[in-house]
């Protein structure tokens, strides 16, 4: 996320006359769009994980004997 930050900073800040100005811009979206998607993917597989867990966990009741 950080370099895709970067990137558009850089591009922005040097503005639409020097020459990779569109390689700046394009390669900044492209850094913060598979940060994004890197970070949803890994929230997923969190959430899926603690739904198995919670469905593995059984509870047992002690009984006393009579």
């Amino acid at each position: 996320m950080l370099i895709g930050v970067l990137f558009l900073f850089f591009g922005l800040s040097a503005g639409p006359g020097i020459e990779f100005y569109p390689a700046y811009i394009s390669l900044g979206v492209l850094c913060v769009t598979r940060s994004v998607w890197i970070y949803q993917a890994r929230w997923r597989h969190h959430k899926r994980n603690e739904l198995r867990m919670t469905q593995t966990i059984h509870v047992k009741r002690r009984t006393t004997p009579n």
